[in-house]
């Protein structure tokens, strides 16, 4: 018989994920502002708007349209952690829909400029490293955060 996670830790492994979604957003918009100006300065295809544009806006959009009809009847174990990071599981909801999407729609414009490459080496590469370097950071911080509240709690430190 499996044991289920305490859910202390899963909601540790959530806030830590919501918040590690949050600075991965801030990257991915501050890269394709970057490339903006790269494709724009050298007249080729605006693709990084469509991203960006989506990173913007698609949370408050799916947010508004996820709205809950029924109270949530969760039980909240760590309320003031939880306040502190502004944590909220329809909001952890939509990041991550957006955060998925937004690397699809990176990973379509990787193809896009393999079909039609351009003539200067790193604007055909600029989707992969804004790819790669959207999940790393994602990768890194989930893990640093779920050790940064793990001690927190541990030392109770807030």
């Amino acid at each position: 018989m499996l044991l289920s996670p305490n859910p202390l830790y899963r909601e540790i492994k959530k806030i830590s994920g919501y918040h590690s979604l949050l600075i991965a957003r801030y990257f991915l918009l501050l890269s394709c502002l970057a490339a903006f100006f790269y494709y724009f300065a050298h007249h080729y295809g605006l693709y990084c708007t469509y991203i960006a544009i989506l990173s913007l806006f698609a949370p408050s959009i799916l947010e508004h349209t996820l709205q809950n009809k029924k109270p949530n009847s969760h039980t909240v174990i760590l309320p003031t952690l939880k306040k502190s990071y502004a944590y909220d599981s329809k909001k952890y909801i939509c990041q991550l829909i957006t955060f998925w999407l937004s690397n699809i729609l990176l990973i379509a414009w990787q193809f896009s400029t393999v079909l039609h490459p351009t003539p200067h080496f790193i604007a055909n590469y600029f989707p992969s490293f804004i790819l790669l370097g959207n999940i790393v950071i994602y990768l890194f911080l989930l893990y640093y955060y779920q050790i940064k509240l793990h001690s927190q709690l541990l030392n109770n430190r807030w």
